[in-house]
Parts: C-alpha cells; structure tokens; sequence
C-alpha cells in the first residue's frame, strides 16, 4: 500500500522457523510532497552511545537535543549526514527524550538509558 501524505505508522511482524512471530517497534514515517522522511533512534535501550538516523530528504539546520522528562536540554547536537552518534553514556540511567528538528520536519523519540 502506498504511503498516504501525513503521518504513517508501521511495525513488522516477524515470523521465526517454528512459526512463531514478534511485532518490531512501532516506526512513524512522515510522508511530504517529497517522499517518506523517517528517524529513528538506537538502541533503545541504550547504555553508551546513540545513533539517530534520517532516511528521506533531510531539511536544513538540523539539529538534536536531548532532554530528560522535566524538559531540561542536556545535549544540543548539529546533525551532520543522515547519522549522527550520541554520547548517552555520561547520563543517569532514566528516560529520556531525544528531540529532531530541521526546517521541515520535528520528532520526539522516547529513548530509556540503563
């Protein structure tokens, strides 16, 4: 099925060689006049360091901040490419939001550190 223009859902269900299967993380894909523009964030949970990661067209001025859950900005980071490693492993073991921004687009991911 085609991706609609908006904000898509997806997951994968995932069948092992005993016919058992698992659904994968729920991932929203943000459909533009331009196409399909995902990020994601892993591992989650992380213990030492972060990858996020774009895929689609990228806006410019992109940029993430990580926030613990009162709003408090602990990192602020300038994305370069379509991946960017952050260091998580200086912080308390927690939750954590890990905030997306360039010109055209936004995205929050929840992200637990051990």
């Amino acid at each position: 099925e085609d991706a609609k223009k908006g904000v898509n859902y997806y997951r994968l269900k995932m069948f092992d060689a005993a016919n058992r299967f698992e659904y994968s993380p729920v991932v929203k894909a943000i459909v533009n006049g331009n196409g399909v523009f995902v990020v994601e964030a892993y591992p989650n949970p992380v213990s030492g360091t972060l990858t996020v990661k774009t895929t689609g067209t990228q806006g410019s001025n992109a940029t993430i901040q990580v926030t613990d859950m009162t709003g408090k900005i602990l990192r602020n980071i300038t994305m370069t490419g379509s991946e960017q490693p952050v260091d998580m492993g200086s912080l308390a073991s927690g939750v954590y939001l890990i905030k997306y921004t360039d010109d055209a687009h936004s995205e929050t991911i929840r992200i637990t550190k051990e």
